[in-house]
């Protein structure tokens, strides 16, 4: 039987305890195979992270959903949630099982503060960050040889600041294209109106599903399965 990831980019992954990476450690992801990994890949600038966690915490009760409806049907003990910033620095910021990171992040305040604490300052260089967590996803065990099928999940609104967005935003659709070629789907949140067309473009360059995106966050928004 095949071995299912489900990857969004917050990045939770490794053991039974939760596993915060340290300066020059090996992600133990690196190192097993896992049943089921989700991946949350999470805009970090200030004015996107204040949006999401702020009073409402939008986007910590649209993680904590997307946990329960793409965990609903899992019962293994392999599954992992991997929580990743995009923005700026090193991608991974904490892995580990549905219910370890329900336990760790009790709030939308508790999560911001985690993020915020363990992520680098800077700009927003948000397509290169999409580009070296596909990058990390494609080489972890097991889903490159199709064994671990893959989910990927995108916080942003996608308003890139770099100097060098147009070389990245090239390099990022590369990514999503051999991304295309794994077991698993990818979907992009929160993404602001004005990046709406270009986002799209992207995936179709890319020969993905332009149709995982979304603006305005609604009840139940569509997820990526894992068998995409």
């Amino acid at each position: 039987m095949k071995k299912l990831v489900l990857l969004v980019m917050l990045v939770f992954a490794g053991c039974p305890q939760a596993y915060v990476p340290s300066a020059g450690s090996v992600p133990i992801l690196k190192t097993a195979k896992r049943e089921c990994m989700l991946i949350i890949g999470m805009d970090t600038s200030g004015s996107f992270m204040e949006e999401m966690f702020g009073a409402d915490g939008r986007g910590y009760e649209f993680t904590l959903q997307a946990i329960d409806r793409l965990f609903r049907q899992r019962f293994g003990e392999d599954d992992r949630v991997l929580l990743a910033q995009l923005s700026t620095g090193e991608s991974l910021l904490w892995e580990g099982s549905p219910l370890s990171m329900k336990k760790r992040f009790k709030s939308a305040s508790s999560m911001k503060d985690f993020v915020l604490q363990n992520s680098g300052q800077g700009g927003s260089s948000l397509f290169a960050g999409i580009a070296e967590t596909l990058r990390y996803v494609s080489g972890l065990p097991g889903v490159a040889e199709g064994q671990t099928q893959t989910c990927v999940l995108v916080l942003s609104d996608m308003e890139d600041n770099s100097p060098t967005q147009v070389e990245d935003r090239k390099r990022m659709v590369e990514e999503l294209r051999a991304f295309k070629g794994l077991p698993g789907g990818i979907g992009f949140y929160f993404v602001s109106t004005s990046r709406m067309e270009d986002t799209r473009n992207c995936l179709m360059d890319a020969g993905l599903d332009p149709s995982l995106i979304e603006c305005g966050i609604v009840e139940n928004p569509p997820l990526p399965s894992f068998e995409q």
